[in-house]
């Protein structure tokens, strides 16, 4: 978790964020990508800031790029997944982004369910709080939900349900 050491480093007044790719970048990036949908430019400037504040691991700042990106088409009513090869990517986790983005387009392709999905992911109790599980799940509902069954939508917010019983309440934040 980055954000409780973020803030007492903060109020220490040393520099914020921890090495952790784990949601909280990811979930104030919507707000970023609702509000910035028409500049590109202030989007990705104030999307690359975000994160440092808790999570230092650049995978933090890809998630949270993509989760930018996904509200920024949503106010354009515009649902695609080529945008989110175009993010600029972490080299060191452009592979490990772009063999994600080729199970979500399989996954689309062959209409499969949310569950399914999370199967080809090697997601077997659900998405943790891990930003390379929970984004591409939300990710996935986002561009398919209305083909499936097994994902809630819920005031705009996702409901992903788990087999395990856990791991609900993150995708209504994105």
């Amino acid at each position: 978790m980055g954000t409780v050491p973020s803030i007492i480093k903060l109020g220490l007044g040393a520099s914020t964020g921890v090495l952790s790719a784990r949601n909280g970048a990811a979930m104030r990036a919507s707000i970023i990508g609702c509000f910035f949908y028409n500049d590109r430019a202030k989007r990705e400037a104030l999307v690359k800031v975000s994160p440092l504040l808790t999570h230092r691991d650049p995978r933090a700042l890809i998630g949270a790029q993509a989760i930018a990106l996904a509200a920024s088409l949503q106010r354009h009513d515009i649902k695609s997944i080529t945008p989110f090869s175009k993010l600029p990517n972490e080299q060191e986790y452009e592979k490990e982004w772009k063999a994600i983005l080729e199970k979500i387009i399989q996954s689309l392709a062959e209409e499969d369910s949310v569950t399914q999905f999370l199967e080809k992911m090697d997601i077997r109790e659900g998405p943790s709080g891990y930003v390379f599980q929970s984004v591409p799940a939300v990710l996935y509902v986002w561009l398919g939900y209305e083909v499936y069954e097994d994902s809630v939508l819920l005031f705009g917010g996702i409901l992903i349900p788990s087999p395990s019983g856990g791991g609900l309440g993150w995708g209504t934040s994105f």
